[in-house]
């Protein structure tokens, strides 16, 4: 679990084919596998992140609140996506042509949630409740 925010990190970098992907609209197929491999990579490592994120809540719930605790990061999960959708949404309307750069800023944001995953998992590697 210590190391598991590289996951995230490559899921991140994964995003950056896509924003090369979305500016090169003169070739539409060469896009296109540029972008497919960029989703691939990125739904992977965030795939693999989400399961060592629930492993680790999962080994730290006492059974008796294992139902309430994951039902609890679930709705958190599920709440964080409409935001993020809206967010997307107004810097499409602000940016109207320019995809590959929305995809960037997203891009960026999502880095700075995998530095910030870093800093809090460092920290519950020193307080010593992570394997």
């Amino acid at each position: 679990m210590n190391k598991s925010y590289v996951f995230l990190f490559i899921a991140c970098i994964g995003i950056l084919p896509i924003a090369i992907g979305s500016y090169l609209t003169q070739i539409p197929i060469v896009a296109y596998v540029i972008i497919i491999i960029g989703e691939l990579v990125c739904i992977m490592f965030a795939t693999l992140f989400n399961i060592f994120g629930q492993t680790f809540v999962q080994t730290r719930t006492p059974n008796e609140l294992m139902g309430k605790m994951m039902a609890f990061v679930m709705a958190i999960a599920t709440c964080a996506y409409p935001l993020g959708q809206a967010m997307y949404g107004v810097l499409f309307d602000v940016l109207k042509n320019q995809v590959w750069l929305v995809i960037l800023i997203g891009a960026s944001l999502s880095l700075l949630v995998s530095v910030a995953a870093q800093m809090n998992l460092r920290k519950l590697k020193e307080s010593g409740a992570t394997a």
